[in-house]
């Protein structure tokens, strides 16, 4: 193969040749054709040169605007693991105002838009905002967007959105209709909110809303509000898929024929209800040899005296199951002190108690887990996208994907679930203590 001469080597066999010519003795008119021709070969080596400089700078212009396009690396990096995990996604459920549920990595921003954010504002200033959460409590919620380690709060930093202000109403209606007065006054672009309840939160939230302050929202609808118009979007897990997936693990470890105790959330609260739905309406529709007995609770201390009802009134029952892990060490601790330790539970959700009695071989034996992180990544992308103003299909309810935690996977699956919340020390000590 040839090699490609570059135009610098042409140059320098001109500069030769004159020389050459200039000390060869030949005639003058032959000196001055040929210098002639030297000067016309220079003229069109620097057009070349000008025109592959050009084309350079002009490709690499290109490559550049290609790569601006290009979804952003971390997102794509904190999304891929889930790729491995879940093989099955039920989206086939609406919302409470019939949203079609739309998976996660159906929003995103790209690297040019990461870099519009991190320019900031017109007038130079940095893009800001605001949480104003409906509780603290747990693992789960520093996950999602309680804590700096939150998926919310290190995209938000990553972004260079600040946060002037953060509160937490502790599930307490009028202290978040305070919370959300005192952050109006510090006029944030954006509020990232979790009402308390539909119907308070409606109220609440509307100050900022004549304020012009945009707003997102983690799983409530504050009543009236509209999507695309009054807020951006909801961001949440997917309660049914999580039900589904829970009576699942109830059928694999104790039978399809097992006798089933299922404690419910007995009031209204959309997450709760569609697991508790999703639990219920899957062991009906998919095995019809299990035996199901159901009660209710609504404060999750009482789910222990439902479940000594139930265990009493039935003693064949072999496992209980309820919404999550909180409800079901006050399930475990009754049974228990029942002298019931035979009987186990499967249910959802991560924090130290529960896993600490899944590692040492409790009655705890399966546990579902969403990813606290990626509900407050997605809010935080939604929150991006109002202040952006790019457009969203509406109404944006975005959901994401659900795995299992056993034994051998909680080291694995931790930092996926709850991105950069410390793994409990607690939780370490007992895996190290079984060996694992």
């Amino acid at each position: 193969m040839r090699k490609k001469i570059s135009l610098f080597t042409i140059l320098g066999l001109v500069v030769a040749l004159i020389a050459t010519l200039s000390f060869s003795g030949c005639t003058p008119e032959t000196q001055e054709a040929v210098e002639s021709a030297v000067e016309s070969v220079m003229e069109d080596v620097e057009t070349a040169a000008e025109t592959t400089a050009a084309a350079e700078t002009t490709a690499a212009e290109t490559t550049m605007a290609e790569d601006m396009d290009e979804i952003d690396p971390r997102i794509v990096e904190i999304r891929a693991p889930w790729e491995d995990l879940t093989t099955v996604t039920n989206l086939d459920w609406e919302g409470p105002l019939g949203e079609k549920p739309q998976l996660y990595d159906s929003v995103y921003l790209t690297k040019g838009e990461v870099e519009k954010l991190r320019a900031g504002k017109e007038d130079g200033t940095p893009y800001t905002y605001a949480i104003a959460a409906n509780n603290t409590a747990g693992e789960y919620s520093l996950a999602m967007n309680a804590s700096d380690q939150s998926g919310i709060a290190e995209w938000m930093e990553y972004c260079g959105v600040e946060q002037v202000a953060f509160a937490s109403a502790e599930f307490d209606p009028v202290k978040q209709k305070a919370d959300v007065e005192t952050i109006i006054a510090l006029q944030p672009d954006i509020i990232c909110g979790y009402a308390t309840d539909p119907v308070t939160g409606a109220e609440n939230f509307k100050p900022a809303l004549d304020a012009g302050i945009d707003l997102a929202f983690i799983s409530t609808v504050p009543d009236g509000y509209e999507y695309g118009k009054d807020f951006i979007g909801i961001t949440t897990n997917n309660p049914t898929e999580i039900g589904n997936f829970t009576a699942a693990e109830v059928a694999r470890i104790f039978g399809e024929d097992a006798i089933v105790g299922y404690v419910f959330y007995d009031d209204v609260y959309f997450v709760c209800n569609y697991i508790d739905d999703g639990f219920i309406d899957y062991v009906e529709a998919t095995y019809p040899d299990m035996t199901l007995e159901t009660q209710g609770y609504v404060a999750e201390i009482s789910a222990a005296d439902t479940a000594t009802g139930m265990i009493t009134a039935n003693p064949d029952i072999e496992v209980f199951s309820t919404t999550y892990m909180v409800p079901a060490m006050h399930i475990q601790s009754a049974l228990a002190q029942s002298g019931r330790d035979d009987v186990g539970i499967v249910t959802f959700g991560l924090d130290a108690p529960i896993l600490i009695n899944l590692i040492e071989g409790g009655q705890v034996k399966s546990v579902t887990t969403d990813s606290p992180y990626l509900v407050g990544l997605n809010h935080a992308l939604q929150a991006c996208y109002a202040l952006l103003d790019k457009p969203l299909e509406q109404p944006s309810f975005l959901v994401c994907p659900t795995t299992f935690v056993t034994r051998d996977n909680v080291r694995e699956i931790w930092p996926l679930a709850m991105g950069s919340v410390p793994f409990p020390d607690s939780v370490n000590d007992a895996l190290e203590a079984q060996g694992l």
